[in-house]
Order: structure tokens, then C-alpha cells, then sequence
């Protein structure tokens, strides 16, 4: 964190994971780990009796975590909200294949929020699109496996419950033509 006096750098603080710089408090809460620090014996005024306004900003967020938003003041203070990511593999493998012929797989990723009823959802993209992978093993190729890794993804919806991810296979090609058209 860097704390700023009308927009000019006094202080930076590093907060860590595994504790402390200066006067960090760790607390825990259901969905991880939670930060405080408080900057103290700050000047309310400047030497020509202006109030001095205060502002903090976070220069990057802790590995694993998204860069977060910020609310609030120097009255009230500042919260820093991050959010917590997670990755899923997909492994594609393919048996009794014709090597002569390229093979590929659209595989779509979905989720739900744990302990919740109903069937998971797409997760999509910035721009509302789903989120997808098409996979493809060449034609010729030795190998009958391949893998792909969605990274970057939100651990915790907003209220702090746990995603569940999954993924689905959505078509499936031979040869250029869809698996079951021959």
C-alpha cells in the first residue's frame, strides 16, 4: 500500500502472506484472509494550516489474488477488496482414434456455487461470451492426449461462497466433420 498526503508519496507499507511488515493485523474469515493496517501519528494539517487529504492505493496485489477495488475515505477508511483466483485443467483423451485424421474437442467451462441446487452455468468472458477451448490432435499425431488450462478464475462468488467448476464436452469433431455425422 502507498499512502498519499494531496497526492504526494509519504509511506509504503508491504503487507505479505505469511505475516507481517510493521503493524499488520491478520484475521480470518470464511472465504480467507484478511488485512489491516492503520496508519497512525499522521499531521491533519500542513504547515500553512490546509487540511491534508489522504489517500491510499494498492501498487499489486498479492500473488494468486486479482487486483481489487476501493472504497471508502480517510475518515472512515479505505478497503481494498481482492479477489482470490483458482485454475482448472482439462485433460482430453482420446481411445480407439483413426490416426489418419485430425481430431478436435470444444470444451466449454461452467460453475455453481457450492451447496446450491440447479445445473452449473457457463462462465463467460469480459464480454459475455462463454468461456471455451478447442482442443485439436493432428492428424498423424502419436500422442492421444491433450490438456488445457483455464487460468485466472474467481475462487469465491461475491457473498464469499466457494465456486464449484466443471467443464463440459461440446462437440466433437473427426476429421473436420462432427464425430457423429461418421
Amino acid at each position: 500500500l502507498e499512502l498519499y498526503a494531496d497526492n504526494v508519496l509519504k509511506k509504503t507499507v508491504t503487507l505479505d502472506r505469511n505475516g507481517v511488515v510493521s503493524q499488520i493485523l491478520n484475521t480470518f474469515t470464511d472465504s480467507g484472509k484478511q488485512w489491516s493496517y492503520t496508519f497512525e501519528n499522521l499531521d491533519k494539517y500542513d504547515k500553512n494550516g490546509k487540511l491534508i487529504e489522504y489517500t491510499v492505493k494498492e501498487t499489486k496485489a498479492p500473488d494468486g489474488y486479482e487486483q481489487g477495488t476501493m472504497e471508502g475515505d480517510a475518515q472512515d477508511g479505505f478497503e481494498i477488496t481482492n479477489t482470490l483466483l483458482t485454475s482448472v485443467t482439462v485433460e482430453k483423451v482420446w481411445h480407439g482414434i483413426r490416426p489418419d485424421r485430425e481430431h478436435s474437442a470444444t470444451i466449454g467451462l461452467y460453475r455453481k456455487t457450492r451447496g446450491t441446487q440447479g445445473q452449473p452455468e457457463p462462465v463467460t468472458d469480459q464480454t459475455g461470451n462463454p468461456l471455451t477451448v478447442t482442443m485439436t490432435l493432428p492428424a498423424d499425431s502419436t500422442g492421444n492426449r491433450w490438456s488445457y488450462t483455464f487460468n485466472d478464475l474467481p475462487r469465491f462468488d461475491p457473498d464469499g461462497i466457494r465456486y464449484e467448476y466443471s467443464v463440459q464436452e461440446l462437440a466433437i469433431e473427426v476429421g473436420g466433420l462432427p464425430a457423429d455425422s461418421g
